[in-house]
């Protein structure tokens, strides 16, 4: 199985303090986790709770999974999903499912509802009494004495309350739910979250409502609306009892969605702040990636063939490489997301190039470091349209004196610009005036790459083509400025641009 960059443990200690002391106000019953999509809200989440499982229970919702229900069907699919992570993770830990407390109102309930044989005035109150929020089991507070025929029922039933959420989720598509609805299967989650705790002293229940992030915009604030009606306007608790509430999404983007959807000058801070009781947690993984991108080039899983890692094991490389998806994780680009799923890269050892259209000679594409760095980029994105525009993204805020801090102590700037410089020029001069170049430490040549810009390179000859190699930047030509701006990841595009329109890069 191909591992992945979150096979390697990322910690976050600091974050996780954070957030720990953040959930603990005893004031915050509702918690938005905010960050970009991709950046590892989910990863962060499921780490924090495994450090902190003694204090926390939690159920995990998708909403992604609701978008194409009614808005009726929505609480009837909470429902359904809290009862299945009831069952699944802590049935051993709830009393309720084991007792006799609930299972005559809820046997009585399901004989009334499903017996055709019950006074036909009666049936269609319990029903309305149900979706008005009326517990069924007040409503036989009223009835004195039960039938004959009800008794027969019951003592068919073996297991009252295990059985009655097995008919439940069997006639779940023709079950109704509704906002101020609190029947007997609410009236169990409820029970069991209370049981939950007194299993599990000095816990909270949490309820986490993750991957807001993939739905569509039709459909976000739609389900918003839906878990809005889930507070209480009156008393400000969760229904169900549940002590927090967490919604993860990415709260500018949700904002941008919302201003699309009802204008800019539409007030998105008050509709939002229904969703936490303090202030959003904004999650910022960036320099937790960061950190971890050498541990993740040395576990020898980002690429699979030996010879081309062997290739360019040398440290330039490496740390050129580095450099650039540190500069797309900080622009935002790049997330932990796309790490995480890139493919293995495999480099085609038998695949060859011609350089600038000149098609009378190929060369191996293994030579150049510049191919193989643009084939691994690209794993990382859909297309090659995408890389391009990020590169160009990136280059537009570009700062000639970037420098990742986290991983300052792994960089030599100038060696970084003169390497990627030289790499790229390759590709940028014309061949035959590569091949025209004298191969000699003392002459130095000029290629003018901006108006600000120009790079000097010397060239070294090897056995089937010519390399120049990058020594200087100048403001122009005979004179060294130490305002000189070069772009490391405009070169970048501009060589990336030109070897799709000739072909290299397809």
């Amino acid at each position: 199985m191909r591992k992945r960059l979150s096979d390697i443990v990322i910690e976050s200690t600091d974050q996780q303090q954070d957030f720990f002391d953040h959930l603990s106000e005893d004031s915050n019953s509702r918690i938005l986790v905010s960050g970009p999509f991709g950046s590892g809200k989910s990863t962060f989440l499921k780490d924090f709770f495994e450090k902190y499982g003694h204090k926390y229970s939690v159920f995990n919702l998708y909403p992604v999974h609701y978008s194409v229900a009614s808005n009726q069907d929505i609480f009837e699919l909470i429902k359904f999903d809290i009862i299945a992570e009831l069952l699944i993770k802590y049935k051993d830990d709830i009393e309720t499912l084991k007792s006799q407390e609930f299972s005559l109102a809820l046997r009585l309930q399901t004989f009334l509802l499903y017996n055709n044989t019950v006074n036909s005035l009666l049936k269609p109150l319990i029903a309305a009494m149900s979706g008005i929020g009326k517990p069924v089991h007040e409503v036989l507070e009223t009835v004195d004495k039960l039938d004959l025929e009800f008794k027969g029922y019951s003592d068919d039933v073996e297991n009252a309350n295990e059985m009655t959420i097995k008919q439940y989720l069997k006639k779940f598509d023709k079950l109704k739910g509704g906002i101020h609805e609190m029947d007997d299967i609410s009236i169990i989650i409820s029970n069991c979250l209370n049981d939950l705790k007194e299993k599990k002293e000095n816990t909270q229940n949490i309820l986490v409502i993750d991957d807001l992030d993939r739905l569509d915009p039709e459909h976000i604030f739609r389900l918003f609306n839906v878990f809005s009606a889930h507070f209480d306007s009156v008393t400000d608790e969760n229904k169900f009892g549940f002590d927090k509430v967490l919604f993860v999404c990415d709260i500018d983007n949700v904002r941008k969605m919302y201003q699309h959807r009802y204008g800019k000058d539409v007030d998105y801070d008050g509709y939002i702040n229904k969703f936490y009781s303090i202030k959003p947690f904004v999650l910022d993984t960036k320099e937790i990636v960061k950190r971890k991108l050498n541990d993740f080039f040395n576990s020898k899983r980002w690429i699979t063939d030996s010879s081309i890692k062997e290739h360019i094991e040398h440290s330039e490389f490496k740390r050129s490489l580095n450099f650039i998806l540190s500069g797309l994780i900080d622009k935002g680009v790049l997330t932990l997301r796309n790490l995480d799923h890139s493919p293995h890269f495999v480099f085609d050892q038998s695949r060859h190039i011609s350089l600038a259209g000149d098609f009378s000679r190929t060369y191996p594409a293994f030579l150049f470091d510049f191919i193989i760095l643009i084939e691994y980029l690209k794993t990382l994105f859909p297309d090659n349209q995408t890389l391009l525009m990020n590169l160009l993204i990136l280059s537009g805020s570009y700062s000639a004196d970037y420098n990742p801090e986290i991983n300052k102590h792994i960089y030599n700037k100038s060696e970084i610009d003169l390497y990627i410089a030289s790499i790229c020029l390759t590709f940028l001069l014309s061949p035959n005036k590569l091949a025209n170049y004298e191969d000699s430490n003392e002459k130095n040549y000029r290629y003018p790459f901006t108006d600000k810009c120009h790079i000097y390179f010397r060239i070294e000859s090897r056995s089937n083509y010519t390399k120049p190699i990058a020594t200087k930047f100048m403001t122009r030509p005979g004179r060294i400025g130490i305002d000189v701006e070069f772009n490391v990841f405009y070169i970048l595009h501009e060589t990336l641009k030109k070897c799709m329109e000739d072909g290299v890069i397809i």
